[in-house]
């Protein structure tokens, strides 16, 4: 509505114009307000509040920005007192500025107070920070006082902080001289580490301070800890007990050891339980709390915190208590249930692995024995012999006998030779000595008439005769089949000549490779030299022949 007011009147004003008020002369403050021109009776009046006149012949003006017109009949308008602001046209009164600004004289706006500075209400300019306060933004009204444990020259944004070794309990402290020294004698037990305070504090958990330099705060050693507040001296710091463990330097309170770990005292990080072992509590003090995964069980992890980490071993292999993995069951044993393995019993024996059940443990052979104790079939050594399954010891060879590696039966000694129990071989009877027949353990001496070769009977004159005549009969007749052989011999060379064979009876007799190459010769059914049935027969008995000639060599050479 005022504004309403005010908008008739400035169009009056302008109606208003060049009408001067003759009746009052030129007198600064009043207007003419009657709008026809032509009228004989002239109207003045004063201007009104919010505007001014300078001209009676002209209307009314509206006071401008940054200035006011408060009373009636002004000329000109009034500008804006300092610590007030006019913002708009035909204002009567400035605005009182507000806190945190400043308003000079004339200011159509309040400015914000800068930093550095405060700005009560209705300034007319911003005022520096004093000293013990600080102005830290802009707009401040009422600066803060500097606090405890700093100092505020004037003019500061912030305030500085005592250094470290000191200490303020004031507050509006101007200079660093206001810093307190520290003194361990009147605050033993405190410190001043840190810059800032407003009091020596005591010495926090988990550390001591020496008296010795009252500006250090030292964390108690990894493996302790301390509780207490005020402490001197690094006996302060308790050694972290069993069960605990205490990882950090500076540590307040000791840690709870976790499952799967055991914690030693002055522990600084848990001690893993081996593979093989599980433990589900907590604060356990020593290794013997690792409980051991049970037997037909095994773990090979560290740490392990269930039993349910204990895996089950395998068929075929066995897990005492603590496997750390599965062990194959070995051979000459079986593993019925995997919990142990358990030893072939005597008489038996198994020689792969992996057996799972008694009925894989089978007998030894005749010729062996199984001593059980997880040892496998052994042969039977020489001088003794098994004649059964399953035995588990091998007995000994009896006299006039002889067992040989792996005998099942004991053998029959020959006649003049004789065997003591145990022996692995018949041993001829020296010269003069004979025994009465096979099976003997002892040789008997031979008649004074009579003499004996080694191993051989006791003879008589007439045996002596006989004997010689055999012996010198078997000479000629080795002679004659000598001479035999070579002429028959002769006669196949001579046909393999003429049939354009290189060979002489020195190969033949000598060179047993040349007695086959005539046998397959003669038998190549293309041959040049034809083979009747006869000389088949023939070469047959040569062959015959000549190998039995070998084979009484050889007896005679022995003998």
């Amino acid at each position: 509505m005022i504004e309403f007011i005010l908008l008739l009147i400035y169009l009056n004003n302008i109606q208003a114009q060049n009408n001067c008020c003759n009746n009052i002369g030129n007198q600064p403050g009043w207007y003419n307000i009657v709008i026809n021109p032509d009228s004989p009776y002239p109207a003045c009046s004063q201007s009104y509040p919010g505007f001014y006149a300078q001209d009676n012949c002209k209307g009314q003006l509206l006071c401008p920005l940054s200035y006011y017109c408060p009373n009636a009949g002004l000329d000109s308008p009034i500008p804006c007192d300092a610590g007030k602001y006019c913002p708009s046209q035909g204002l009567i009164a400035g605005i009182a500025c507000p806190g945190g600004t400043f308003c000079p004289s004339g200011s159509t706006n309040p400015t914000i107070c800068p930093i550095g500075s405060y700005c009560p209400a209705q300034a007319p300019s911003f005022i520096p920070c004093p000293k013990g306060y600080y102005c830290p933004f802009s707009g401040i009204v009422t600066p803060p006082i500097c606090p405890m444990g700093y100092f505020c020259p004037p003019g500061f944004t912030f305030p500085i902080k005592c250094p470290k070794g000191t200490y303020n309990s004031n507050t509006g402290s101007t200079s660093f001289l206001n810093c307190s020294i520290c003194s361990s004698e009147l605050f033993p037990g405190y410190t001043c580490d840190d810059e800032g305070l407003s009091y020596p504090e005591p010495c926090k958990p988990g550390k001591y301070c020496p008296q010795s330099n009252i500006t250090l705060m030292i964390d108690c050693p990894a493996g302790t800890y301390n509780p207490n507040n005020g402490s001197i001296l690094i006996s302060s710091c308790k050694i972290c007990p069993e069960g605990t463990y205490c990882p950090n330097s500076g540590t307040i309170t000791p840690l709870i050891c976790p499952v799967g770990y055991y914690c030693k005292i002055n522990t600084i990080s848990p001690s893993f339980c081996p593979v093989g072992t599980f433990n589900n509590a907590t604060g356990s003090s020593n290794i013997n709390n690792c409980k051991a995964c049970p037997a037909g069980y095994f773990s090979n992890q560290i740490a392990r915190t269930n039993i349910d980490d204990c895996i089950p071993c395998p068929l075929g292999s066995f897990c005492l208590e603590s496997s750390t993995h599965p062990t194959i069951c070995p051979s000459n044993n079986y593993c019925p249930d995997a919990k142990k393995n358990i030893e072939c019993p005597v008489g038996t024996s198994f020689s792969g692995t992996g057996a799972t059940q008694l009925s894989d443990c089978i007998k030894c052979s005749p010729g062996y024995y199984c001593s059980g104790n997880g040892f496998s079939a052994i042969i039977c050594p020489i001088g003794t012999y098994s004649s059964k399954n399953g035995a588990s010891t091998c007995n000994s060879c009896p006299e006039g006998y002889y067992c040989e590696y792996g005998a099942i039966f004991p053998r029959l000694c020959e006649k003049n030779t004789i065997a003591t129990k145990g022996s692995g071989g018949c041993t001829p009877c020296p010269s003069g000595q004979f025994t009465n027949g096979p099976g003997e353990s002892a040789c008997f001496e031979c008649p004074s008439s009579n003499f004996s070769i080694n191993g051989w009977w006791c003879m008589t004159l007439f045996e002596k005769l006989v004997f010689l005549a055999v012996w010198f009969g078997s000479i000629i007749s080795l002679i004659v089949t000598i001479w035999k052989i070579k002429k028959f011999i002769m006669k196949r060379v001579r046909k393999l000549k003429k049939a354009g064979y290189n060979i002489t009876i020195r190969r033949i007799i000598f060179c047993e490779k040349y007695l086959s190459n005539i046998i397959y010769l003669s038998s190549v059914e293309n041959s040049k030299i034809p083979i009747n049935e006869e000389n088949w027969n023939e070469i047959k008995e040569l062959r015959d022949v000549i190998l039995q000639l070998q084979k009484d060599i050889e007896e005679l050479k022995n003998k």
